[in-house]
């Protein structure tokens, strides 16, 4: 994980949409694999696999290999927990308790 001030982190996080679908993707679906994520996000898979890249060296998704299946998830990093929440909300407010 690159040495980021935290309103650092937050601006290469959200200065980008492509960044934002991804993790609006990830905070509903759980895991899911590029191709998949790439579709759901209407990204190409290029796209998606760089924002992915990126958002992996700055700590906020996890990306695993199970054979030739790439599998990416939202990582523990208190950013990514935030941001989660907030892409959930008003699924979860609808939800209620």
């Amino acid at each position: 994980m690159e040495d980021m001030t935290w309103d650092e982190l937050i601006e290469e996080t959200l200065g980008s949409r492509g960044r934002i679908r991804i993790l609006r993707v990830l905070a509903r679906r759980g895991q899911v694999n590029m191709s998949r994520l790439a579709r759901e996000c209407g990204l190409s898979y290029e796209s998606t696999k760089s924002h992915v890249d990126r958002l992996r060296e700055l700590g906020l998704v996890d990306v695993r290999r199970v054979g030739r299946v790439v599998l990416i998830r939202i990582s523990d990093h208190p950013l990514s927990v935030m941001l989660r929440d907030i892409l959930l909300g008003p699924e979860r407010i609808r939800e209620g308790p």
